[in-house]
C-alpha cells in the first residue's frame, strides 16, 4: 500500500494534534503551513483542508527566501531542504504541450519547444524532484502524451505503473 500524506495528516489531526499555521500563498491551489507535531514547514493542497479555525496562537513570520529554501528543493510536497534532487526531462506531444507549456511545475523548471515555432509541436520540460511519488502522478495523468527521457529510474517507475494500469483492462473489463 502506498503512503498517503493527507491520510497521515488527518490521523494526526484526529489524535488532537493540529496544524498551527499562517497561510502563505505558494500557488493557485496550495499553501505552506507549519505543522505543530513536526515543527516544520509543509506544503498542502487547498482542497485537502477539511476545516479551518481561527486560533489565538501567534504564527511565526517566515521570510519568503526561507520558505523557498525549505520547500522548493524539488517538485511538490516532498521537495524540502536537504532533499537529494534529481531532474526529470519530460517530452510532451503537441496535444498536451499546448497546456503544459502554460503551467509552472517548479520555480526552477526549464523548457523549450522542440519542433520550431513556440506554441506548436513537442515541448520539453525539465523539472527538479526529490521523491518520485508526486511527479509520477503528474506524468501518468498525461498518459501517452508524455515521454520521460534520460532518467532510467523514473522511466522504469512510469513503465511499471502503466503496466499495472494496462493489466487491469487487458480483457476488456477492469479486474476488481
Amino acid at each position: 500500500a502506498r503512503a498517503d500524506p493527507l491520510a497521515a495528516l488527518q490521523k494526526r489531526l484526529e489524535r488532537g494534534r493540529h496544524v498551527a499555521a499562517a497561510v502563505v500563498e505558494t500557488g493557485p491551489v496550495g499553501f505552506a503551513a507549519e505543522i505543530g507535531i513536526a515543527e516544520a514547514l509543509r506544503r498542502f493542497a487547498l482542497d485537502a483542508v477539511q476545516e479551518a479555525q481561527l486560533r489565538s496562537t501567534k504564527a511565526r513570520n517566515v521570510a519568503v527566501k526561507d520558505l523557498e529554501a525549505e520547500l522548493d528543493a524539488g517538485y511538490g510536497i516532498y521537495g524540502g531542504a536537504g532533499a537529494k534532487v534529481s531532474w526529470a526531462t519530460l517530452v510532451f506531444e503537441p496535444d498536451a504541450a499546448q497546456w503544459v507549456s502554460n503551467e509552472e511545475w517548479h520555480p526552477e523548471q526549464t523548457s523549450r519547444w522542440l519542433d520550431g515555432t513556440p506554441g506548436e509541436g513537442r515541448y520539453e520540460l525539465r523539472v527538479p524532484y526529490s521523491a518520485p511519488q508526486e511527479i509520477l502522478m503528474d506524468i501518468l495523468r498525461h498518459g501517452d502524451s508524455v515521454t520521460v527521457v534520460g532518467n532510467k529510474t523514473l522511466v522504469q517507475a512510469v513503465a511499471r505503473r502503466l503496466d499495472l494500469a494496462a493489466a487491469r483492462y487487458r480483457n476488456g473489463e477492469p479486474l476488481l
